[in-house]
């Protein structure tokens, strides 16, 4: 009987052993299907469509495009986003979801070629681009200020944005002389001949010299035998207080003002604003100021003869204008 007995307890103890095995296999199994049903979503940001399909594709995953934009730091067919996100647990051909890039937009630059330097700064603007470089050369058949060639050229394309670099004319070459002696001559004389040369009287100064007739020039600048150009200021030394007669008063051009108005260019910073003044008093800087973007100014030009003034943004050449005494 004891024997019978220690029988029956071993044959539960095995039936009890394979009841356990077989739930651990049971559990292992279930464990191992589940796992191997689900995988890793891997990061597809900033990779090309054609490598993110083949990557899912790997993984038994599917790739899903649901929306394109433009993205100017990253190349076309890129991707911008996913979901579900980089490292995410999903089934087997589940399906990730991307946005992709367009790219930066593109469009043809405008033909400025020919047109003057602000409006064609105004096109450019108008149509998205930056102005880039600006440089100046002679030309002899493009007008003063405006522009001869551009960078990129015309009607390429270009990215919106991108900047355009600019040759502006100054005008036909100068005329270079030399200039005469026009020391012992009458003023009178001296003020038609540097009329009739193109150049432009500065000032006369007079000096007590009565051993010489009146108004006879006794020195000049430029000195006789230098080479000018034309519209090269003059100024002449005479005599006072002379032999003959009465004095033939000449006076230098007369100073006006006339009014100067800028819009300071738009943008998110201020801007530093400088006006240079070139007449026949010389070159000057007349106005140096902080201004924030957007802004109008209104200066005052001194005028004397014929005068240009320069306006300077952040130390570049924005605008040029000529002005004349009226």
């Amino acid at each position: 009987m004891k024997a019978f007995v220690l029988g029956v307890v071993k044959i539960l103890l095995f039936l009890c052993f394979l009841i356990a095995l077989a739930g651990f296999s049971a559990i292992a199994t279930i464990h191992y299907i589940f796992a191997t049903s689900r995988v890793e979503v891997p990061d597809l940001i900033g990779k090309s469509v054609d490598y993110a399909t083949d990557l899912l594709t790997e993984q038994h995953l599917k790739l899903r495009l649901i929306e394109q934009q433009l993205d100017e730091k990253t190349p076309a067919d890129h991707i911008l986003s996913q979901d579900p996100s980089p490292g995410s647990l999903v089934k087997k051909n589940q399906t990730v979801r991307i946005v992709t890039s367009k790219g930066s937009e593109s469009t043809l630059i405008p033909n400025v070629v020919g047109k003057p330097w602000q409006q064609a700064r105004q096109l450019l603007q108008q149509q998205k681009f930056r102005t880039g470089n600006v440089a100046y050369a002679h030309s002899a058949d493009i007008p003063i200020d405006a522009v001869i060639a551009q960078m990129p050229l015309p009607n390429s394309i270009a990215n919106v944005g991108d900047s355009i670099d600019l040759l502006v004319s100054r005008g036909t070459y100068p005329k270079i002389m030399v200039m005469p002696d026009l020391v012992e001559q009458q003023l009178s004389y001296a003020v038609e001949m540097i009329k009739n040369m193109g150049l432009v009287l500065s000032k006369v100064e007079h000096e007590q010299y009565p051993q010489v007739p009146q108004n006879t020039v006794l020195s000049q600048v430029p000195k006789p035998g230098a080479l000018i150009e034309e519209h090269n200021m003059v100024t002449f030394v005479v005599s006072q207080g002379g032999q003959s007669g009465r004095s033939a008063r000449v006076q230098s051009p007369s100073l006006q003002y006339q009014t100067l108005e800028y819009s300071v260019p738009p943008g998110q910073f201020d801007r530093q604003v400088s006006v240079v003044v070139k007449n026949a008093q010389g070159t000057r800087e007349i106005y140096r100021q902080i201004i924030p973007p957007g802004q109008q100014l209104v200066v005052r030009i001194p005028v004397v003869g014929e005068t240009v003034v320069e306006v300077y943004v952040d130390g570049t050449l924005d605008m040029l204008e000529r002005m004349s005494a009226q």
